[in-house]
């Protein structure tokens, strides 16, 4: 569970009490404590300080009771602590307990599962990082989380053993203790959906058997282009995507808008292309490295490319603004790589300028990505994008996926030759097609609800449950087949 006070446990209740109105028994497992450190700890809250964040941990348990969601004759709530009884459980811990610094912890393995490389990505989303500086506190972050893992794996797996689910729904199921659960799973062939809140509103995209924040849908993208690719044109979804993509513009579908439209800064006469830059610690922990171990990597790499090999062309650098805008900003900035930094061909915009990215690209030659989602933007107004990370759409066929830095390096210097790369009119009715798929085949909205996701509060505007569930019956009875479909995992 997510907390009391969650849209994601409110999502959970919502799908359990459709799945109880099939006949089908539920439970919740919740913490109550049992874990000394989970993913709602940060650097800069903790679940004492932030209630709301896990009211579960400070005593909201009983509050389920009123929110008058659930039967209870059909609903059992598991606290974890009763399975908290581990055979060679304290071995385990020496072990951890032992280990020096964070490499050794990032190396460790229980039973065939990467359990240290799954820390490793809480520890740096708890520093808000992209990388790990394996200094005094760090290690003692990392050896907390590690225990704390450790004992949910034993008791998830105890509890695998001795009361089998037929199926699953984790909330994100990233991270270490949702990669836990999906890791055992997998091992009991449990079939699972692992869902998540996304852009727009009262929205939830999910994934069966996988990682749903991986964004990665290909299966049913080749199935949705064979199933579709006779009974439409492109014109019958193109105004859809055209609305939708301008929603994307204003921010009015975003979680914060970080910038105005238009700043006009930008010199007209001036060539340009522009690297856009993501939240470090987000491509990190994701796992979005491709030819590049870090993000930071690929930065330096490309001005120093553009340094050595390019003439006429600046290389306009936008930092990302969700590093200094956001409510959880980031702890690792990019403009700390250029202190002190002065070139004629290179021009850095940092976090706390207000120059809107979509200037940028109406007015630039092309740009580059690492994996953000700005660059299917590019792509929708006209503009050229080299990708040099693993975005969820690499795999569509729409930009170019390389093998080395080489490969990266030679595009760029391909385009930059032509000047002029206009997207073709074939590509753009690809583009059109799968923008649709994500936006309006995967991301599903709950209607009769109204979900704040500043505050991870969600509350009906509908009349009741039943309503809600009525309303949106085609959205459930999607994602049940979708989790009942007997699939090979």
């Amino acid at each position: 569970m997510s907390g009391v006070n969650s849209v994601h446990t409110y999502i959970s209740m919502l799908l359990t009490s459709f799945f109880q109105k099939k006949g089908f028994y539920n439970y919740f497992f919740y913490c109550n404590k049992a874990l000394a450190i989970c993913s709602q700890d940060r650097i800069y809250k903790t679940r004492e300080d932030f209630a709301w964040q896990c009211e579960l941990c400070v005593g909201g348990f009983n509050n389920l009771q009123l929110a008058g969601v659930l039967q209870t004759e059909q609903m059992e709530y598991k606290d974890i602590s009763f399975f908290m009884q581990f055979e060679h459980f304290e071995r385990v811990v020496g072990i951890v307990n032992s280990a020096n610094c964070t490499n050794k912890l990032t190396s460790l393995e229980l039973e065939g599962f990467e359990i240290g490389k799954y820390v490793s990505y809480r520890v740096m989303r708890y520093f808000f990082r992209g990388y790990l500086k394996n200094d005094e506190s760090e290690l003692t972050v990392f050896k907390n989380f590690m225990i704390e893992t450790l004992k949910f794996y034993y008791l998830f797996e105890e509890h695998l053993n001795k009361n089998k689910p037929d199926y699953a729904i984790i909330h994100n199921g990233s991270f270490n203790f949702g990669n836990v659960v999906r890791y055992l799973l997998e091992l009991h062939s449990v079939p699972y959906i692992t869902f998540e809140t996304f852009i727009g509103e009262n929205s939830i995209i999910y994934k069966k058997n996988g990682e749903v924040m991986r964004l990665r849908w290909d299966e049913e993208y080749y199935r949705f282009k064979n199933k579709n690719k006779d009974n439409w044109e492109i014109k019958d979804i193109e105004d859809k995507v055209a609305e939708f993509m301008s929603k994307i513009k204003d921010g009015s579908v975003m979680y914060a808008r970080l910038n105005d439209l238009k700043t006009e800064q930008i010199e007209s006469h001036e060539k340009f292309c522009v690297l856009f830059t993501n939240l470090n610690f987000d491509s990190a922990v994701i796992g979005r490295h491709t030819i590049y171990n870090k993000m930071t990597d690929w930065i330096i790499d490309t001005v120093r490319f553009w340094e050595e090999n390019v003439t006429g062309v600046k290389l306009y650098i936008r930092i990302h603004p969700g590093e200094k805008k956001l409510v959880t900003p980031s702890n690792d900035f990019v403009n700390e790589l250029f202190v002190n930094f002065s070139s004629e061909k290179v021009v850095i915009f940092d976090a706390e300028s207000d120059i809107s990215s979509y200037e940028l690209i109406e007015k630039m030659l092309f740009g580059i990505v690492y994996s953000s989602t700005v660059g299917l933007e590019m792509l929708y107004y006209g503009k050229e994008c080299v990708v040099a990370g693993d975005p969820f759409y690499l795999t569509t066929g729409l930009v170019d996926k390389f093998e080395s830095t080489e490969e990266y390096c030679k595009k760029i210097l391909e385009l930059l030759k032509n000047e002029q790369n206009p997207i073709s009119e074939n590509r753009r009715s690809d583009l059109i097609e799968y923008l649709y798929f994500f936006y309006f085949m995967m991301v599903n909205r709950i209607e009769g609800s109204n979900f704040n996701l500043k505050k991870s509060t969600g509350f009906l505007n509908a009349k009741s449950i039943n309503e809600v569930l009525e309303i949106n019956q085609d959205f459930f009875y999607k994602i049940s087949s979708t989790l009942f479909d007997q699939e090979k995992i």
